[in-house]
């Protein structure tokens, strides 16, 4: 299993806020690095589940966290959580993880995302 969040980095600060006198510049929307892992693990079919799960929370681009450097960046506030195979799994046979899905009736939406998987 493999959960966390990624960011994509994009140059690098010299500061004296980090112990090696430099840090990381990241891409602000984190999103994109998410989705971008996501996606190259699904092509390699290394993937047999996959979901999101809450994590720092939500942030748009016009009230954006700030990291060490103060610089801003934005999320809808999910970590991917990842299932890794040991063996190739083709692209339609990678399934999600069945949790609590941020629509209403999440029951309801869960069941028939279950029976639409067993078709």
């Amino acid at each position: 299993m493999w959960v966390g969040t990624i960011t994509r980095d994009i140059g690098v600060y010299f500061t004296r806020r980090a112990w090696n006198l430099t840090t990381h510049a990241i891409d602000p929307n984190v999103d994109e690095a998410r989705l971008s892992l996501r996606e190259d693990l699904q092509i390699a079919q290394t993937i047999e589940r996959w979901g999101n799960v809450e994590g720092v929370g939500a942030a748009m681009r016009d009230e954006p966290h700030r990291n060490l450097m103060n610089a801003p960046w934005w999320t809808d506030g999910l970590r991917l959580v990842v299932q890794l195979s040991d063996r190739p799994v083709p692209l339609e046979e990678q399934n999600l993880f069945f949790w609590d899905w941020a629509v209403e009736e999440a029951e309801a939406f869960n069941e028939r995302l279950r029976k639409l998987m067993e078709e």
